[in-house]
């Protein structure tokens, strides 16, 4: 299974791609666009379930418990961490090597005043 949390056009060819046959793939992420190309030959060929969700705000409240109380780590997912002012170079390093860059973060920090 893969969770496709991004809009990102480039992610969902990724998903597919990499999605093992009789896989699914859910589509939280909303793309902002009508029309989003996908390759439906390997969705048929691989036999893939393509889902959509709207991820429920009921479940946010249960979400932030799980992880404030340590049952879901979401830290690994992190595999770049950048301050705003690097933020075109975190957006570069996403595009370069999206493979193995599961989230590149850009914190906002509080300048010294």
């Amino acid at each position: 299974m893969v969770l496709l949390c991004t809009g990102a056009v480039a992610a969902l060819e990724v998903a597919v791609a990499v999605t093992r046959p009789g896989g699914t793939i859910v589509v939280v992420g909303l793309f902002g666009e009508a029309r989003v190309p996908v390759d439906l030959d390997t969705v048929v060929t691989n036999d893939l379930q393509l889902v959509g969700v709207n991820g429920s705000p009921h479940l946010w409240t249960d979400t932030i418990a799980a992880v404030t109380e340590g049952a879901l780590v979401l830290e690994p997912l992190v595999s770049h961490r950048f301050p705003l002012a690097r933020t075109a170079e975190a957006i570069e390093l996403a595009r370069r090597a999206p493979i193995g860059r599961l989230k590149v973060l850009v914190t906002p920090q509080r300048e010294e005043v």
